[in-house]
């Protein structure tokens, strides 16, 4: 085998070959990591979407418990105030 001679030009078109893989492959991570945070992103809006859910239905689950309670509360008082006439 014999030496192969550097040359500046030789050595400058090889870095800039260099820094064309270099830069395809950053691309292509770039494009993948885009992705995937976009699929993480929709995940979590779903999860924050059902838990308003879960919110509102607690809510309205313990109005109702509220006014089942002062029903019977009523209830009560109607008992009492008719065995007192």
């Amino acid at each position: 085998m014999g030496k192969k001679n550097i040359t500046l030009n030789n050595l400058s078109t090889a870095i800039e070959d260099l820094a064309r893989m270099v830069k395809t492959g950053f691309d292509e991570v770039h494009v993948t990591m885009k992705a995937e945070f976009e699929k993480v992103d929709n995940r979590l809006t779903a999860l924050e979407r059902s838990q308003e859910d879960i919110k509102l239905r607690l809510g309205q689950f313990a109005f109702n418990i509220d006014v089942l309670e002062v029903k019977g509360k009523i209830e009560l008082l109607e008992k009492h105030c008719y065995a007192r006439k």
